[in-house]
């Protein structure tokens, strides 16, 4: 008998730090970086988990929540960066992804899991 594939998302363990609790252990080095960043200035306004509907024609299909949301510090100003933290992407999680870019025009920034 086969054993079945595990995926690497199935392997991540919820990890908490600080009174939050993340997804992975990468997912919070990475809310541990962007704190940093935050901190010196590259960054501001750090959200994390902010919940955006998916609405088309006036109905609401779903919600999409990226793991952060800030504004960054680049030479032509501040600009609004959406990103997911993933190890593993499901086709739902890339299909979500998908729609959030087409209603609200923002490229979501893919951080890859380490």
């Amino acid at each position: 008998k086969k054993k079945p594939l595990i995926r690497v998302a199935d392997k991540a363990e919820r990890t908490t730090a600080a009174g939050k609790t993340y997804d992975s252990k990468s997912e919070m080095m990475r809310a541990w970086q962007l704190d940093l960043l935050q901190r010196s200035g590259h960054i501001r306004n750090l959200r994390e988990q902010v919940k955006y509907d998916l609405t088309i024609n006036g109905q609401t299909i779903g919600y999409y929540t990226p793991d952060f949301v800030y504004e960054e510090n680049t030479p032509a100003g501040w600009v609004e960066v959406v990103e997911e933290h993933k190890g593993f992407w499901t086709p739902e999680a890339r299909l979500r992804v998908k729609v959030f870019q087409a209603i609200y025009g923002v490229t979501v920034r893919e951080n890859k899991a380490y």
